[in-house]
């Protein structure tokens, strides 16, 4: 892996990480009014950082529901690169 590789995993990461762990801080990533695309192609737009807390909020909500689904009710380690948008769930072996 190069070193821009490196760097773009971590970064990734982390932002993943962010945003299971705290989304107060996940939003603060953020620069308002700011935009996102899901790997879905919609795009959802927040002009502030309750507009954007609220709505990963909800996304983390239903990430942990299907998290919980797939890994038999647990929502423990099953899956890997669990970002804000539950489409970009990957399964690992359990």
């Amino acid at each position: 892996m190069t070193p821009l590789e490196t760097n773009l995993r971590s970064f990734f990461e982390q932002y993943a990480r962010t945003f299971h762990e705290d989304i107060g801080a996940f939003c603060d990533l953020y620069d308002f009014p700011s935009e996102t695309v899901r790997l879905d192609g919609t795009v959802l737009r927040f002009h502030t950082k309750d507009e954007a807390t609220e709505s990963f909020a909800l996304a983390k909500k239903k990430c942990t529901k299907t998290r919980g689904a797939l890994s038999g009710g647990s929502g423990a380690s099953s899956l890997k690169n669990v970002g804000p948008d539950t489409s970009s769930l990957q399964l690992v072996g359990t």
